[in-house]
């Protein structure tokens, strides 16, 4: 092989080597960076957001009405909600109304889910928010105007009991 073919094929390789190193790099960084906002985000929903649900829970548990906050961390989601069902209604799988708080690592986001479909209300995304934008007293507030939605008369009762 001549010298100057051997010596392309190097500056080919060489040049291959440190793409896939900067992009492994990228990779890396990607990761970890990932990692820390999901950390951040559990810490975030101990701190404040399960607080600030539970808080609302129990005054709301008083009045008779079944309620959960969960907090769930598996590989595929992370996220804290509160789940309600109306006193004197069959709590069952398909009517969990529900205001969730998921952590979206890649954009460095909380995104917050609204499920009141089956009262006639809404279900899906609200928005996506950074942990410095969500205060108690935005959860508490999202969280009385979910509950509002779940047992006022517009919404209540729900449709298949109409």
């Amino acid at each position: 092989m001549k010298e100057e073919t051997l010596n392309n094929l190097d500056r080919i390789l060489n040049k291959f080597e440190e793409h896939t190193e900067d992009e492994n790099l990228v990779v890396e960084r990607k990761e970890v960076a990932i990692s820390d906002f999901e950390n951040k985000f559990r810490k975030f929903t101990e701190t404040t957001i399960k607080p600030a649900l539970k808080q609302i829970a129990e005054i709301i548990k008083k009045q008779g009405h079944h309620v959960d906050v969960k907090f769930t961390d598996s590989d595929d989601k992370i996220g804290c909600g509160i789940y309600v069902i109306p006193k004197g209604v069959e709590k069952r799988r398909d009517l969990n109304p529900n205001l969730v708080y998921t952590c979206n690592a890649k954009k460095e986001k909380v995104t917050v889910y609204r499920n009141t479909i089956v009262y006639g209300g809404v279900g899906g995304a609200e928005g996506d928010f950074s942990i410095e934008e969500l205060t108690t007293e935005m959860i508490q507030a999202r969280a009385v105007t979910f509950i509002g939605e779940v047992l006022n008369k517009s919404g209540w009762p729900p449709v298949e009991y109409r």
